[in-house]
């Protein structure tokens, strides 16, 4: 079963933390985002999608302090309770990594399951902050990023990992690719006289 990684769950705690902090009576996805911005992976992956952090945190605080000026004062200050969609995005993050194989959920993985909320104002801030879900993913799996300083090159899955020696044939390494292994190379049987 997939885990939290501690910076993720440090990111969780200080969601609720600051919830609390402000007296709201709900967690929800905007605190969340906010304490994304300050862990590792979640905002390696905004940077990568165009996301200025600091104007994504100056808009979120905004928000809060306008929200701020509609809220009663409360009385008594219970613990904040997560919304549903804060629920919904945790879970979502965590059955995509459970299926994924890996052991470790990551503040990457939360920020695209909150694409999944659309109608969130956290997914708003993400959208006029110029990140689509679609960014997030191309980079995370394939390297593709909106700011060039982080592209990075990803092999192919199935690409071939074959090399060519001095008589331009191709050579394999140990490893066999799908494509090798259930397709038959008709240019190697056409040089070797086979068609």
């Amino acid at each position: 079963m997939p885990v939290f990684s501690s910076e993720l769950e440090n990111a969780i705690h200080g969601s609720i933390a600051l919830a609390r902090a402000q007296r709201d009576e709900y967690v929800s996805l905007d605190h969340l985002l906010l304490l994304l911005i300050d862990e590792p992976s979640a905002a390696h992956v905004m940077q990568a999608c165009g996301v200025e952090l600091d104007r994504l945190r100056s808009a979120l605080k905004n928000h809060f302090e306008q929200l701020a000026n509609f809220q009663e004062a409360r009385d008594t200050i219970e613990e904040p309770m997560p919304t549903a969609g804060f629920h919904r995005v945790l879970s979502r993050a965590l059955e995509h990594v459970k299926s994924a194989g890996r052991s470790s959920v990551t503040g990457a993985n939360v920020l695209v399951a909150i694409f999944g909320e659309s109608k969130s104002s956290a997914v708003q801030y993400l959208n006029k902050a110029g990140m689509t879900r679609f960014d997030a993913v191309n980079f995370i799996s394939h390297g593709i990023a909106k700011n060039p300083r982080y592209q990075t090159s990803k092999p192919l899955v199935g690409a071939d990992d074959s090399t060519d020696n001095d008589d331009g044939e191709t050579q394999d390494d140990d490893k066999k690719t799908a494509l090798a292994t259930y397709c038959v190379d008709l240019n190697m049987k056409a040089r070797s006289g086979n068609i």
